[in-house]
């Protein structure tokens, strides 16, 4: 994913009449998009990302896309999620490991 991308997602998302937003996204560049749409403020919007993809028969993507529309439609906070993993990360919260994966930071 390019800067060029992240602008149209950016664009896009400010254009969506809906305040309620699910994108499908690969790990590597989620803290960049992120940082492109944090200033966005009237919307809830979650990047999922899946193991594997979703034609495989042990894929989680099915779940994510499932826990994603359950988390968009209950939690009150506008702000920007990552659903992966069977996990829910509020991206600002959390650090990207060496694998690829989000861990949630520890702040004593």
């Amino acid at each position: 994913m390019t800067d060029d991308d992240r602008n149209l997602i950016l664009e896009t998302v400010k254009k969506v009449k809906n305040d309620k937003i699910i994108i499908t996204h690969w790990t590597d560049t989620m803290i960049d998009t992120w940082e492109k749409l944090k200033q966005i403020k009237d919307k809830k919007i979650i990047l999922i990302w899946s193991s594997k993809p979703q034609i495989f028969k042990d894929s989680d993507a099915d779940f994510n896309i499932w826990f994603a529309m359950w988390v968009i439609n209950t939690i009150n906070k506008n702000w920007i999620y990552i659903v992966m993993n069977w996990e829910l990360f509020e991206i600002g919260s959390v650090e990207k490991t060496q694998e690829g994966f989000f861990k949630k930071l520890n702040n004593n």
